[in-house]
């Protein structure tokens, strides 16, 4: 049904947005991906997630950092980033075990007091009959 869905949370000083980006095949209403996403969401704040889930997930963000550290760009804004939000240049290092420290019950407690209905803005953004047709 979804051509693309993906996921967003920068770091901020303050409390920031979890963004969930879903576009939808021609002819698929967006609303019901909506669905079908709070409904995934749901199911997350009740019951949580597999540990095989939880194993990707780590692995995916392991991964993203070795590969942010392969160019001398990437090592010097890890590192300036790190020393910014931790103010330790070294807390890079302890990412991963950080990582490795989420549990399965940690996703779910967090899903279920932050991912609430009450808590959502939903942008819809439907594409012209011009963009379509592309």
């Amino acid at each position: 049904m979804a051509l693309s869905v993906s996921t967003l949370f920068r770091w901020r000083m303050d409390p920031g947005l979890f963004e969930l980006y879903l576009e939808m095949k021609p002819g698929i209403a967006g609303t019901v991906g909506e669905s079908l996403c709070y409904e995934e969401i749901e199911a997350v704040a009740r019951d949580g997630v597999t540990e095989p889930e939880l194993a990707k997930a780590r692995a995916q963000l392991e991964a993203a950092l070795i590969r942010v550290l392969k160019s001398n760009e990437g090592r010097g804004e890890t590192i300036g980033s790190y020393f910014f939000w931790f103010a330790d240049p070294y807390a890079m290092f302890k990412a991963v075990e950080r990582y490795r420290a989420v549990t399965a019950e940690d996703l779910r407690r967090v899903a279920g007091a932050f991912l609430a209905a009450e808590n959502r803005t939903v942008v819809t953004v439907v594409p012209t009959e011009a963009e379509a047709a592309r």
